[in-house]
């Protein structure tokens, strides 16, 4: 995969804002459209709701974000930066799966305890690996695809045998969160992040082979998301 210069440029970053003004407005009234529709239909179908599969899939969810902020060590920007508007769809896609699947289950409610259970499993897996994976590169986790002045490849914790630990625990995630409410039709957006997340992976792996000393050799030793087989 070839790196292309008008759309992959490496660049310091220097604005203090996450995303790009347009893009940041943009997100936020979509997410807070889909938050406000959801608890709308939430409300009006109350009746027919279980409330502590909706509360369990919110304890999961918050553990998980709090979790991940209190693990995250984060630090100014200070190295090189990669231009990624992928980012932003992976964003966007988070969140509609997010209401989605609370929205899907709100008008279609559906009891299987067992998908349910299941569901529970893989995000406390999937959270447990990407805590795990966060806090094991401290100062230089981020949600950007970036590097640091004298930062070293990280080959500790989850990084001894997975190049993306982090994207493996989220995958989990996103295949649970939709089964801990029997959304099975908010699947199809867990399939789009996963194909989302594939193809940052490979694009990040390609990028930093170029900008960060160690990291090819760091790829022949290890695998990308599933020990064994890829």
């Amino acid at each position: 995969m070839r790196l292309k210069k008008q759309t992959r440029q490496v660049n310091t970053p220097g604005s203090p804002h996450e995303y790009p003004t347009p893009v940041y407005w943009i997100l936020f009234a979509i997410t807070w459209a889909l938050a406000i529709g959801t608890v709308v239909v939430m409300l009006a179908n109350y009746r027919r709701l279980a409330f502590w599969n909706i509360g369990l899939y919110a304890v999961l969810l918050g553990g998980y974000l709090w979790a991940e902020k209190k693990a995250h060590q984060a630090q100014a920007p200070a190295g090189q930066r990669a231009h990624e508007p992928l980012r932003y769809a992976l964003a966007l896609t988070w969140w509609m799966l997010i209401f989605g699947s609370l929205l899907e289950y709100a008008l279609w409610p559906t009891q299987q305890g067992s998908v349910t259970a299941t569901g529970a499993a893989l995000m406390i897996c999937g959270s447990a690996l990407r805590v795990w994976s966060v806090y094991t590169l401290g100062q230089y986790y981020s949600g950007h695809v970036e590097t640091w002045k004298a930062q070293t490849v990280i080959q500790a914790g989850p990084y001894r045998l997975l190049r993306h630990p982090g994207y493996a625990g989220n995958i989990l995630q996103i295949l649970g969160l939709p089964l801990v409410v029997n959304a099975y039709g908010a699947l199809v957006l867990s399939a789009v992040l996963v194909g989302l997340f594939v193809r940052r992976l490979l694009w990040e792996e390609e990028w930093l082979s170029q900008n960060l000393a160690g990291y090819t050799d760091y790829r022949r030793r290890t695998w990308r998301l599933i020990p064994g087989i890829w």
